[in-house]
Protein backbone atom coordinates (compact mmCIF):
# COMPACT_ATOMS: atom_id res chain seq x y z
CA UNK A 1 0.00 0.00 0.00
CA UNK A 2 1.09 2.99 -0.91
CA UNK A 3 0.42 7.21 -1.07
CA UNK A 4 0.16 9.02 -4.53
CA UNK A 5 3.38 9.96 -4.23
CA UNK A 6 4.93 6.48 -4.04
CA UNK A 7 5.67 6.76 -0.06
CA UNK A 8 4.64 3.04 0.71
CA UNK A 9 3.14 2.19 4.12
CA UNK A 10 3.06 -1.73 3.89
CA UNK A 11 4.76 -3.95 1.17
CA UNK A 12 5.56 -7.50 1.19
CA UNK A 13 6.38 -10.65 -1.32
CA UNK A 14 4.60 -14.03 -1.35
CA UNK A 15 5.50 -16.89 -3.45
CA UNK A 16 2.36 -18.77 -4.81
CA UNK A 17 1.29 -21.59 -7.36
CA UNK A 18 -1.89 -20.62 -9.23
CA UNK A 19 -3.09 -23.17 -11.96
CA UNK A 20 -3.72 -21.45 -15.35
CA UNK A 21 -7.30 -20.21 -16.07
CA UNK A 22 -8.10 -20.51 -11.86
CA UNK A 23 -8.10 -18.03 -9.17
CA UNK A 24 -7.28 -18.69 -5.25
CA UNK A 25 -7.47 -16.47 -2.30
CA UNK A 26 -3.49 -15.73 -1.38
CA UNK A 27 -3.96 -13.69 1.80
CA UNK A 28 -6.43 -11.73 3.59
CA UNK A 29 -4.68 -7.98 3.90
CA UNK A 30 -6.48 -6.06 6.74
CA UNK A 31 -5.63 -2.08 6.44
CA UNK A 32 -8.12 -0.99 8.56
CA UNK A 33 -5.25 0.91 11.10
CA UNK A 34 -3.69 2.63 8.23
CA UNK A 35 -7.23 3.98 5.99
CA UNK A 36 -8.58 5.89 8.89
CA UNK A 37 -10.32 8.91 8.15
CA UNK A 38 -9.79 10.50 4.67
CA UNK A 39 -6.88 8.27 4.35
CA UNK A 40 -8.31 5.58 2.19
CA UNK A 41 -8.89 8.57 -0.53
CA UNK A 42 -5.08 9.17 -0.96
CA UNK A 43 -3.99 5.72 -0.40
CA UNK A 44 -3.78 2.59 -2.98
CA UNK A 45 -2.78 -1.14 -3.22
CA UNK A 46 -0.35 -1.32 -5.95
CA UNK A 47 0.25 -5.30 -6.89
CA UNK A 48 3.03 -6.75 -9.58
CA UNK A 49 2.67 -10.88 -10.56
CA UNK A 50 6.35 -11.98 -11.59
CA UNK A 51 6.69 -15.07 -13.18
CA UNK A 52 10.19 -16.14 -12.10
CA UNK A 53 12.13 -12.75 -12.37
CA UNK A 54 9.89 -11.54 -15.81
CA UNK A 55 6.87 -9.38 -14.54
CA UNK A 56 3.66 -10.86 -16.31
CA UNK A 57 1.14 -8.26 -14.99
CA UNK A 58 0.52 -5.92 -12.17
CA UNK A 59 -1.93 -2.91 -11.13
CA UNK A 60 -3.58 -0.64 -8.69
CA UNK A 61 -6.94 -1.36 -6.45
CA UNK A 62 -8.28 1.54 -4.72
CA UNK A 63 -10.21 1.66 -1.39
CA UNK A 64 -12.49 4.05 -2.79
CA UNK A 65 -14.63 4.34 -6.06
CA UNK A 66 -12.22 6.32 -8.40
CA UNK A 67 -14.46 9.58 -8.45
CA UNK A 68 -13.65 9.81 -4.77
CA UNK A 69 -9.73 9.77 -5.00
CA UNK A 70 -7.69 12.97 -4.25
CA UNK A 71 -5.60 12.59 -7.27
CA UNK A 72 -2.93 14.88 -7.50
CA UNK A 73 -1.09 15.95 -10.90
CA UNK A 74 0.75 12.94 -12.10
CA UNK A 75 4.07 14.55 -13.53
CA UNK A 76 3.42 12.17 -17.03
CA UNK A 77 6.87 12.05 -18.95
CA UNK A 78 6.89 10.82 -22.57
CA UNK A 79 9.26 9.13 -24.22
CA UNK A 80 9.01 7.82 -28.21
CA UNK A 81 11.88 5.49 -29.61
CA UNK A 82 12.50 3.93 -32.04
CA UNK A 83 14.88 0.77 -32.96
CA UNK A 84 14.48 -1.29 -36.47
CA UNK A 85 10.91 -1.85 -36.92
CA UNK A 86 9.40 -1.53 -33.55
CA UNK A 87 8.28 1.77 -31.87
CA UNK A 88 8.47 1.96 -28.32
CA UNK A 89 6.29 4.76 -25.92
CA UNK A 90 7.82 4.63 -22.21
CA UNK A 91 5.28 6.52 -19.65
CA UNK A 92 6.51 7.46 -16.49
CA UNK A 93 4.92 9.24 -13.66
CA UNK A 94 6.48 11.12 -10.65
CA UNK A 95 2.92 10.47 -8.65
CA UNK A 96 -0.03 7.82 -9.80
CA UNK A 97 -1.89 8.37 -12.68
CA UNK A 98 -4.88 6.39 -13.22
CA UNK A 99 -6.13 5.02 -16.14
CA UNK A 100 -3.83 6.73 -18.49
CA UNK A 101 -5.54 6.57 -21.62
CA UNK A 102 -2.46 6.78 -24.97
CA UNK A 103 -3.99 7.74 -28.11
CA UNK A 104 -3.02 9.32 -31.77
CA UNK A 105 -5.71 11.19 -33.06
CA UNK A 106 -7.00 10.55 -36.28
CA UNK A 107 -4.87 7.57 -36.90
CA UNK A 108 -5.48 3.79 -36.10
CA UNK A 109 -2.92 3.42 -33.27
CA UNK A 110 -2.87 -0.17 -31.47
CA UNK A 111 -0.74 -0.55 -28.48
CA UNK A 112 0.08 -3.44 -26.60
CA UNK A 113 -2.29 -1.32 -24.28
CA UNK A 114 -4.56 1.21 -24.21
CA UNK A 115 -4.79 1.92 -20.71
CA UNK A 116 -3.01 1.72 -18.22
CA UNK A 117 -2.19 2.40 -14.44
CA UNK A 118 0.90 3.88 -13.36
CA UNK A 119 1.94 3.92 -10.23
CA UNK A 120 4.18 7.09 -8.03
CA UNK A 121 8.12 6.79 -9.49
CA UNK A 122 7.44 4.20 -12.17
CA UNK A 123 7.09 3.57 -15.79
CA UNK A 124 5.47 1.35 -18.43
CA UNK A 125 6.76 0.70 -21.62
CA UNK A 126 3.95 -0.10 -24.34
CA UNK A 127 4.83 -2.12 -28.38
CA UNK A 128 3.31 0.32 -31.17
CA UNK A 129 1.62 -2.81 -32.74
CA UNK A 130 0.10 -1.11 -35.76
CA UNK A 131 1.86 0.04 -39.37
CA UNK A 132 2.93 3.45 -37.95
CA UNK A 133 6.87 2.83 -37.76
CA UNK A 134 7.35 7.07 -37.57
CA UNK A 135 8.75 7.44 -34.28
CA UNK A 136 9.05 11.20 -34.83
CA UNK A 137 5.23 11.53 -36.29
CA UNK A 138 3.66 9.56 -33.45
CA UNK A 139 6.21 11.55 -30.79
CA UNK A 140 4.39 14.91 -32.87
CA UNK A 141 1.01 13.89 -32.65
CA UNK A 142 0.36 11.62 -29.45
CA UNK A 143 -2.16 12.56 -26.81
CA UNK A 144 -1.75 11.05 -23.58
CA UNK A 145 -4.53 11.93 -20.72
CA UNK A 146 -5.51 10.38 -17.22
CA UNK A 147 -8.77 10.34 -15.57
CA UNK A 148 -7.88 12.93 -13.47
CA UNK A 149 -7.61 15.09 -17.07
CA UNK A 150 -11.65 14.75 -16.60
CA UNK A 151 -11.83 17.06 -13.74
Amino acid sequence: MESFDGISDASGEINVQVPPESDKLIKHLDFAKQLTGDAKRRKVLVYDLFDNSRRISGGILSFVPTKLLELPEPGLQVDVRQSEATVEIELSAERLARFVYVDLPGENLRLSDNFQDIPAQRNIVLKVESAHSDATQIRKNLVVRTVRDTY
